[in-house]
């Protein structure tokens, strides 16, 4: 005799292959995306690294052509690595030179986008070993409060308060640099 009680569990276990199977087949993307790809391969792309000046750089994650156009925020952003000597970091204050630096390097990268978008978060992160986390912090801070501060017409809204903008530390073997990470937000147009 059969055992006829295991028909349903059988059933079952293929029910849920088929449905792994299924999950497995289908794209997280719709199909519009794949034509938007095809039409992105076409067209020219151009290089966004450049060097924003002597001391600092410039690296975008995306090209012009691959921007999308829906609002909200890119999820890409705009990096600029600023390298301000050891003293800095070491005390926590940035200097006269070291500051007017990191807002070139920044007015910088927020004038190439072409789309003229406005920034709608920040993320600045001091470089330094692990003994230098506590200095490190507190320069990306003062780096924030500058940028908030003095660079009100490259952010989103009404006003700068409306901007995340957030401070960290990052492991690096010397401290020495600033780096600064821009998120524009599509549908917003800078002052």
């Amino acid at each position: 005799m059969a055992p006829r009680h295991l028909a349903g569990w059988l059933f079952a276990d293929l029910f849920l292959v088929l449905m792994l199977v299924a999950f497995g087949a289908t794209t997280p993307d719709g199909p519009d995306d794949s034509a938007a790809g095809a039409a992105e391969s076409v067209a020219p792309s151009v290089s966004a690294s450049v060097s924003a000046s002597a001391s600092g750089s410039l690296t975008n994650s995306g090209s012009p052509s691959s921007r999308p156009t829906s609002p909200g925020l890119d999820p890409r952003s705009v990096t600029v690595t600023v390298v301000v000597g050891s003293g800095p970091l070491q005390s926590g204050k940035l200097s006269d030179d070291a500051a007017r630096t990191v807002l070139a390097d920044v007015a910088a990268a927020v004038e190439k986008d072409d789309a003229r978008r406005g920034v709608g978060l920040v993320f600045t992160s001091g470089l330094a070993p692990t003994a230098g986390q506590g200095p490190a912090q507190q320069l990306a801070s003062a780096v924030n409060t500058m940028l908030q501060s003095q660079f009100k017409s490259a952010f989103c809204g009404q006003s700068d308060q409306q901007v995340v903008l957030r401070d960290a530390w990052r492991y690096a073997p010397t401290a020495d640099s600033i780096r600064v990470e821009l998120f524009f937000v599509n549908g917003c147009r800078r002052g």
